[in-house]
């Protein structure tokens, strides 16, 4: 909702917020095009309001997104903030929002006190950029980096990784809270509770992207649009919708990759998905010398289709190492799933998210496990 704040209001945008994935700074402001990118800090002293000040570069990329709104808040009281750096689940709410360039919108209206906060830009479609917070109140506001160390774990991948909702016209259904709603971020919230794994989920992911550059060689590093790249390229550019290099940063402990699903659809052959793939981990291990292991996820089974495509079926056939980096594969990602749990066959449900989160919990809890004092001897 937009607001005019009073005019005793305080400002805040700098070193005391904790930005989480694909943020750039522009003169006074920060913005995103991944969704997923998200803002967290503590409230340290009574905020009877918070206003967000939305900046001029906010845009919606595809109004056919499926209904799915521009960004999410989430207030955690502190008091349910573990020890060992995880949420239990008494989320006070979470709200979600629209907003154009110009608006002030107000985050909540109800005193709060000693509280996480959390904003996640959840839409796969949006720009959004922030000029700053506008509090009613001299709060104080908390870096979360004094939080307790959280194993991150980057997860790449397509539609299903940003919870694309189809149209309802097209025999889609809503995806609320976007990215927030779909198999990793309830994969990770599912690992948090089960075995109180400090772990924290950055998402690159984007709608129909193939890891391929599809219709040219792999070696062709001449001028090329945007839309004949692959998420090797993609990856590191600032947006999905241009090739503007992004400057690397960030400590992932553990890559996940989903991607293949559009290689499928467009006959790419499983060895050059496969050589791709592997140069692909190579150039993120680079990147990333923080990186444990990686772990694949193989493309979805689409059920409208008899039998796993062939790229599938190469995945899990085969084990590798990529720069001395285990790189495992879960193959049950589909244990359980079936035509009703999709909307077309490919593209889950919000039940269907739930069963991949499910799965893919069981194959990374074991993996991802904390290590008990008793046992690191």
């Amino acid at each position: 909702m937009a607001q005019n704040p009073p005019k005793s209001s305080i400002l805040y945008l700098g070193s005391n917020l904790t930005l989480s994935s694909r943020w750039e700074h522009s003169d006074s402001a920060i913005w995103s095009a991944w969704a997923g990118s998200s803002i967290k800090f503590y409230s340290t002293s009574w905020m009877s309001q918070l206003f967000m000040k939305i900046g001029s570069k906010t845009e919606r990329k595809d109004r056919w997104n499926g209904g799915t709104p521009l960004f999410a808040v989430s207030v955690v009281e502190r008091a349910q903030y573990a020890p060992h750096g995880t949420f239990s689940s008494a989320v006070i709410k979470t709200k979600t929002f629209e907003a154009a360039p110009g608006m002030l919108v107000q985050l909540w209206d109800e005193p709060i006190k000693n509280c996480h906060v959390e904003i996640v830009l959840i839409d796969w479609a949006s720009i959004l950029e922030i000029e700053g917070f506008v509090s009613v109140d001299p709060c104080q506001i908390e870096s979360a980096r004094s939080l307790a160390t959280e194993d991150l774990i980057l997860f790449i991948g397509d539609s299903l990784t940003c919870g694309l909702a189809l149209e309802r016209s097209d025999g889609g259904q809503p995806i609320p809270q976007g990215v927030l709603d779909a198999f990793p971020s309830r994969a990770v919230s599912i690992l948090r509770e089960r075995n109180s794994n400090p772990l924290s989920l950055e998402v690159v992911a984007y709608p129909g992207i193939s890891l391929t550059r599809l219709g040219r060689p792999e070696d062709d590093d001449s001028a090329a649009s945007s839309e004949h790249l692959g998420m090797t390229d993609k990856f590191f550019h600032t947006t999905p919708w241009d090739t503007t290099a992004w400057t690397t940063r960030g400590s992932p402990r553990f890559i996940c990759i989903a991607l293949g699903t559009n290689d499928e659809a467009n006959d790419v052959p499983p060895d050059l998905f496969r050589l791709t793939l592997e140069r692909f981990i190579q150039r993120l291990s680079a990147a990333f010398p923080s990186v444990k292991a990686v772990y694949l996820v193989p493309p979805f089974r689409d059920f409208s289709e008899p039998d796993a495509g062939e790229i599938y079926q190469d995945l899990v056939s085969h084990k590798f190492a990529v720069n001395g980096l285990s790189v495992e594969v879960c193959s049950g990602i589909n244990d359980g799933m079936t035509l009703e749990d999709t909307v077309d066959g490919l593209h889950a449900t919000s039940a269907g998210h739930m069963i991949l989160a499910n799965n893919l919990a069981q194959f990374l809890g074991p993996r991802l496990a904390p290590v008990r004092p008793e046992e690191s001897h």
